[in-house]
């Protein structure tokens, strides 16, 4: 596969499309992603924690078989996915903090 193409499929795999299809205020959101073939479900869970802070917990479900990737490659979208995520949220809660 092309550089080119490779970095095409990630832009579509790691793209923020998603849909929330539930949302709990204040304890839960959860979202779906749909790219190459590929679902991702994504919940988030919010609990009150010791000292006013917050647990965030995070699930990720991937589903699906792309005809555009192997599957090594799909690993690599879903791993990059998931740091991106937990990234995203740990930049979050320190600017709160």
């Amino acid at each position: 596969m092309s550089p080119g193409r490779l970095g095409a499929a990630c832009d579509s795999l790691c793209s923020n499309r998603f849909v929330v299809t539930s949302i709990n205020p204040p304890r839960a959101v959860s979202l779906l992603n749909h790219a190459l073939g590929v679902t991702g479900e994504q919940n988030v869970f919010f609990n009150p924690a010791p000292k006013g802070a917050t647990m965030v917990r995070v699930t990720m479900d991937f589903v699906g078989t792309s005809t555009e990737l192997s599957e090594k490659e799909i690993q690599s979208k879903v791993a990059f996915v998931i740091k991106d995520a937990m990234d995203t949220m740990a930049a979050l809660c320190k600017r709160r903090a």
